[in-house]
């Protein structure tokens, strides 16, 4: 049973400080990428056209940032703890903006903050189960998403299923992605099904 609440979205606007800080004292390196390169969520890269393809390190901090560069923060175990995208608005100062991902007992939770003075924009829950991820719920200003993950025989990620939570119209109609695999166990293709019917690929 998800344990779907509104807290963690609604306390975000009074935690971006300790999560910087929480950042900050546990990164062991800190590296630039052409854009998002890192992410702990399942497939990520894979599930939306609009992630792929994953960013490239930089061998150096770019003299000058342009919009769409990240800086990503990793732990000591390789795990990514802050994403910070540069973003560049007409003519506004660079600013950034900001996305976190702090492990929990049972899963994860990711908060992403936008460049404008730090406003929350999404929180999202990463539940696990059986020791990979088995749910998600992401809750925004104006709706709710709960997508659930489905494994083949081989423990592979094989639908994500997405619909809405209690209390709360869904985002947008029922779809899911379906992924499958080459023979090397790589992904092949990633098409978006839904419910009203049409699909649509994703990936590649």
């Amino acid at each position: 049973m998800l344990a779907v609440s509104d807290a963690g979205y609604a306390e975000m606007a009074s935690r971006y400080d300790a999560l910087m800080a929480e950042a900050e004292r546990n990164a062991v390196w800190w590296a630039w990428y052409t854009s998002h390169g890192l992410d702990p969520r399942p497939l990520y890269f894979h599930l939306s056209r609009y992630n792929w393809p994953p960013g490239r390190p930089l061998l150096r901090r770019p003299w000058r940032i342009a919009g769409g560069r990240v800086l990503h923060a990793v732990d000591s175990a390789g795990h990514p703890l802050l994403s910070r995208e540069a973003t560049r608005v007409g003519e506004h100062p660079l600013s950034y903006d900001d996305t976190f991902f702090r492990d929990l007992s049972d899963g994860k939770e990711i908060l992403h903050f936008s460049y404008r003075g730090h406003e929350p924009v999404y929180y999202e829950r990463l539940y696990h189960a059986s020791g990979r991820p088995a749910a998600s719920v992401t809750t925004a200003r104006h709706g709710r998403t709960v997508r659930r993950f489905h494994y083949d025989t081989h423990g592979r990620l094989a639908e994500v299923v997405h619909d809405h939570g209690p209390e709360r119209e869904p985002v947008g109609p029922w779809s899911k992605l379906v992924i499958s695999y080459d023979q090397a166990g790589d992904v092949r293709e990633v098409w978006q099904e839904w419910q009203a019917g049409g699909r649509e690929r994703e990936y590649p």
